[in-house]
């Protein structure tokens, strides 16, 4: 008797073929669940009955896409050690009740066989050899700029034949996977972790490159030399410039610098987008990622821009307005921040998970396995914590959240690696970094939802054409004449402007300009120009309490806010005020969206409010009102008095009727679901055998469109006869 198992354990199908020393046959796989492994097990029976010999072997197979398609919310996590074989089926009965389906992990055999016989959506390391670089010891010696040669020069014949050589070890077996994504490694960076200010690569290789990359660019020698402020005799005899020569020249040669540092953006680039050529030829569908990502800086090669047109996936660090620049250059992108474990606990961990969700990731990692997971296997505090939120997210809110909300986004930032570098050169990167994320702050606590755009895409005029009424630009000093012209031609078709800081004071190369080409805009009303960079908001949002911090938050507040309802910017707006003072609470954090029948929804966090106190919450209408975080229903109001603080994250969704489940119905194995009214949602389906226990394969997250939803439990043929019973949870 041959039998075939998948990898949740169901006799799918046997054969009886007859007695011969080789035997031949086929399954045909139906109500197949999403499996990537199945075991053949073939038994061989004496005359009398007894077993005589057993035989297993494991298949290695690729689901349908539709199977393993990322339509949901999935919580991931590091897999750092590599557990005994005979602890995997407890280990996987962990992650199952924590929610986890996806992993990361250094051993091979945790993310290659680990996941696949155990239904968790394997992922692979095809690390990108970048390696970690510092600068040369030869260098710190001499001062001699051409010592300045990086130890794996990313331009060099001798990296890429390395690279193929490990690529074609990965190509082999990566087809028959389907990977959740390929990933290159952790943290990784040209310069090092945060962008260490390392002036690579002056080897032959990339000085190459980098003069036929100028040639493309200035056209000619004498044009170079004039915006470089230099006097080359050669091409061969172009070399960049260090950050050190351009300071001590008092900014002279500063487009020498600026330029070599872009080309060695496009040098990190280039090398992921080789790896992902020779993976996609043997795997067309499979996505990309890095794992642990830096913050724009100038140096790094962290342009996101750039990165994000070769990859399409990211489990991403927080800093530098990462989580909204990957969604913005990378729609529907796999993103997985890490925003869980690291031992943190309590109201700070649970307000990182829902945080995670109200940004519009499509998942949440967890830092690392072993800091959520005891050695006893028992909870770590952190993950007891977060549990129950991560599991809601898990079972259907999380799904709901990444298919039926979206945002209205009128506002856009724009992104400009120039002006890093410029305000690098400058010794203002801090300061920098900090308006940045002031006006991330700003605009979440006011509730408006934004987009960035970057340097090219408002040169190509995306400003207008998508319809933004505000464009922001935060110390936008180094802008080039299509990025000054994509401007004007916005502001001319009816949108508003606002800088803080004069804009387009420098060339994109960040050599100085001559003029001040922005300036006429800010003339009259319509458009607002801060000219005096000021971050004190940031500082003050800390402890708001404090009359000097609340008067700061007021006037940034108001000087932002009337810019943008001048713009015509919308949003779809909550009152928060103190519960006894009617107050506005200043410093919460707004998550607007709306669902496809526009019905509203808004995310609430307090990150910096220590102390809960009770506020009142003001709806702009009187409708059904729900909390997705607590699954509370409230009735049908306009306002609410609760306790809002750190720990007490809101998902508030209102509605013009009733909603709640209004029945199950089942036919078959076929099962209808619906709610009261016609309103998008999802529901947790679980099913459960005829003696009472739950069949957890077939635990299912069903997304409802327009109040209805139906799904066809795919019962084995080895399934016991009788009722079964299906139950339903809705977000």
């Amino acid at each position: 008797e041959v039998s075939l198992i998948d990898s949740y354990g169901r006799p799918i199908g046997s054969i009886v073929p007859p007695p011969a020393g080789e035997v031949k046959g086929s399954f045909i796989v139906s109500n197949a669940l999403p499996a990537r492994c199945y075991t053949v097990e073939a038994r061989l029976f004496a005359a009398d009955g007894a077993l005589a010999s057993r035989r297993r072997a494991e298949l290695r197979v690729r689901p349908e896409a539709s199977r393993y398609a990322w339509d949901d919310f999935e919580l991931g996590t590091w897999a750092n050690a590599a557990n005994r074989e005979y602890l995997w089926p407890d280990l996987a009965a962990i992650y199952r009740k924590i929610g986890i389906s996806t992993i990361i992990a250094n051993p091979e055999r945790m993310q290659k066989e680990f996941t696949m016989r155990h239904n968790i959506h394997p992922t692979l390391l095809a690390d990108a050899g970048l390696h970690r670089s510092r600068e040369p010891d030869e260098y710190l010696k001499t001062g001699d700029k051409m010592k300045l040669v990086r130890p794996t020069c990313l331009s060099s014949p001798e990296f890429f034949a390395k690279r193929e050589k490990s690529l074609k070890n990965i190509v082999a077996t990566l087809p028959r996977h389907a990977m959740r994504f390929v990933w290159f490694g952790d943290e990784q960076s040209i310069t090092g972790y945060g962008g260490n200010a390392v002036d690579f690569c002056f080897s032959e290789h990339c000085l190459k490159e980098l003069r036929a990359f100028l040639r493309g660019r200035y056209g000619t020698l004498e044009r170079l030399n004039a915006e470089w402020e230099t006097s080359f005799p050669s091409w061969e005899a172009v070399v960049p410039f260090t950050r050190q020569e351009v300071w001590a020249a008092n900014g002279k040669h500063v487009a020498g610098w600026a330029d070599h540092l872009e080309f060695m953006d496009s040098r990190l680039t280039n090398s992921i987008a080789f790896s992902v050529r020779a993976i996609h030829a043997a795997d067309p569908a499979v996505r990309f990622a890095l794992s642990g990502t830096q913050a724009p800086s100038a140096y790094g090669g962290t342009d996101w821009w750039k990165q994000l047109h070769v990859m399409d996936a990211a489990l991403s660090y927080g800093v530098g307005g990462q989580w909204d620049i990957h969604r913005s250059f990378c729609p529907g992108g796999g993103f997985m921040p890490w925003n869980w474990g690291y031992s943190r606990r309590g109201a700070t961990a649970v307000a990182d998970v829902w945080k995670t969700a109200f940004v519009g990731a499509r998942g949440l990692m967890g830092f690392q396995s072993s800091s959520q997971i005891n050695n006893d296997w028992t909870f770590s505090r952190g993950l007891r914590d977060t549990l129950p939120h991560v599991r809601r997210l898990a079972t259907g809110t999380g799904m709901h959240f990444v298919n039926n909300l979206s945002a209205r986004r009128d506002v856009a930032i724009l992104y400009s690696q120039a002006s890093l570098r410029a305000a690098f050169i400058e010794n203002r990167r801090e300061e920098h970094d900090k308006l940045e994320e002031k006006v991330r702050q700003l605009l979440v606590n006011l509730g408006y939802a934004y987009d960035y755009i970057s340097y090219e895409q408002l040169a190509d005029g995306i400003a207008a054409k998508r319809g933004y009424k505000a464009l922001i630009l935060a110390d936008a000093l180094a802008m080039s004449d299509g990025e000054v012209a994509g401007t004007l031609a916005f502001a001319e078709a009816g949108g508003t402007v606002i800088a803080e800081g004069m804009p387009a004071t420098r060339h994109a190369n960040c050599r100085p300009r001559d003029d001040r080409p922005l300036a006429k805009l800010f003339g009259g009303s319509r458009h607002a120009l801060f000219p005096k960079i000021d971050i004190r908001y940031l500082k003050a949002a800390e402890f708001p309490g404090k009359p000097e911090n609340a008067a700061v938050m007021s006037e940034e507040r108001s000087r932002y806010e009337t810019a943008l309802v001048r713009a015509g910017a919308a949003t779809v707006h909550l009152g928060i005020v103190d519960a006894d003072t009617s107050k506005p609470v200043l410093n919460a954090c707004l998550y607007a969206r709306t669902d496809g029948a526009g019905n509203p929804a808004w995310g609430v966090l307090a990150p910096n409010m220590e102390k809960a106190r009770d506020v009142r919450f003001v709806f702009p209408r009187t409708a059904w009102t729900y909390d997705l975080v607590s699954g509370r229903a409230y009735g049908r109001v306009r306002e609410l008095r609760l306790p809002l603080g750190k720990g007490t994250p809101y998902a508030f969704a209102q509605y013009r009727d009733e909603v709640g489940l209004a029945g199950l119905s089942a036919s078959g194995a076929t099962v209808e679901v619906a709610f009261t009214a016609p309103v998008d949602g999802a529901v947790r389906l679980t099913v459960h055998r005829p003696d009472g226990p739950e069949a957890e394969c077939y635990a299912k997250n069903l997304l409802v469109k327009g109040g209805r939803a139906v799904h066809t439990v795919p019962f084995a043929l080895s399934d016991p006869k009788g009722e079964w019973k299906v139950k339903a949870t809705s977000s």
